[in-house]
């Protein structure tokens, strides 16, 4: 089973001090890294698939009494580079709380919201930037794809766990399995309604 190298997709995003930081990890930790996060004067925190981990200055530390804030050139550096300094032309973006970078990476962002009529309409004073790594996990829905299958043909599927159980990376693989075939089934043409940009990782932008 391949694991992409998701983290990679995510260092053109991140300020250097917080590349410097995450770059200081070994390999095999990399490879388990699902967030990185901001905030304003709060410690600068990697989120790996068994542990946190926060940046001391010097390498990574696992208390947080340890870590190094995160200050504000740090925090403005990583909003221009997330918004490609253009963070009023990504208003539809801002108002969902997300914006999606090239590979289907996510970075979630909690301000203060902009009312309209009790609609949010977008957000202001930005506090927090939660980068979320995508994977692709090649193989993942391989055993579980027979199981959709009735007569030869895919049945209607709904894919339900808690947060950070794989949805995503499950459904990826399934399309993929789909579209180029597999013992079990033939190819099929695959419409796939990505309206995130989570599955098919386009993107506003390019690195």
């Amino acid at each position: 089973m391949a694991v992409d190298k998701g983290y990679r997709g995510i260092l053109p995003f991140l300020p250097a001090k917080v590349k410097e930081g995450l770059l200081s990890l070994p390999e095999t930790a990399l490879l388990g890294l699902e967030e990185v996060r901001l905030r304003r004067r709060q410690p600068i925190v990697f989120s790996l698939r068994a542990e946190d981990l926060y940046w001391a200055g010097k390498g990574c530390a696992t208390h947080v009494r340890e870590a190094v804030p995160c200050d504000e050139e740090t925090f403005r550096m990583a909003i221009n580079l997330v918004t490609a300094s253009s963070i009023y032309a990504l208003e539809e973006e801002m108002r969902r709380g997300y914006i999606t970078l090239p590979g289907g990476h996510r970075v979630g962002i909690a301000g203060r919201a902009l009312l309209d009529r009790g609609q949010v309409r977008g957000q202001r004073d930005i506090a927090s930037l939660n980068y979320r790594v995508a994977k692709a996990v090649e193989g993942a829905g391989e055993e579980i794809l027979p199981l959709l299958l009735a007569g030869g043909a895919f049945c209607n599927t709904l894919i339900v766990s808690p947060p950070r159980c794989g949805k995503t990376t499950l459904l990826r693989d399934l399309a993929r399995l789909l579209s180029d075939g597999t013992a079990h089934l033939p190819p099929q043409n695959i419409g796939l309604v990505d309206e995130r940009s989570k599955l098919s990782a386009a993107s506003w932008a390019s690195p």
